[in-house]
């Protein structure tokens, strides 16, 4: 091999190890989100950390403050697991083929949903005893950002 095919070569490695890793990143986190969106989708009741913050067991809520909370529990399961479903579907086909744009909407799918759920925790955080987990949201920002831009074509942002 001559010195810029042998150069050529392993530019092309390089970014597709960074690419993987990138993609593996935003890959672990849409996983997560699914399996969160799973638990709050099937959970038939509240989480621990939600007890403390009413200061009641599951069975102390009265049944119409319990439907309420169950329906807004599946509303954000479901988007949870609209958001991890949608970013496999775009990290498999679009961001792999090197769609600028794909990698743009995953970052922001992530950033979308992270945000609401960053203010959701720190609002309960805040106001009542409980300790809800807001590493995960800010975790999910920084891992992201780190796989958007591995994810980056050499030259383009």
């Amino acid at each position: 091999m001559d010195t810029l095919t042998r150069s050529t070569f392993n530019s092309r490695q390089t970014t597709s190890l960074r690419k993987k890793v990138g993609v593996g990143l935003f890959g672990l986190g849409f996983l997560a989100s699914i399996g969160f969106g799973v638990v709050y989708l099937l959970k038939p009741s509240f989480m621990s950390y939600h007890a403390v913050a009413v200061g009641m067991d599951w069975e102390a809520v009265p049944p119409a403050f319990q439907v309420l909370v169950l329906a807004l529990m599946r509303a954000a399961g479901g988007g949870m697991l609209a958001i991890g479903l949608v970013g496999l579907v775009l990290l498999a086909i679009p961001v792999r083929d090197g769609a600028n744009w794909a990698r743009w909407t995953a970052l922001a799918m992530t950033w979308g949903l992270g945000a609401f759920l960053l203010y959701g925790t720190i609002l309960v955080r805040l106001d009542t005893p409980a300790s809800p987990p807001t590493s995960v949201p800010i975790a999910a920002f920084v891992t992201s950002l780190i796989a958007f831009f591995l994810c980056a074509e050499r030259g383009k942002s």
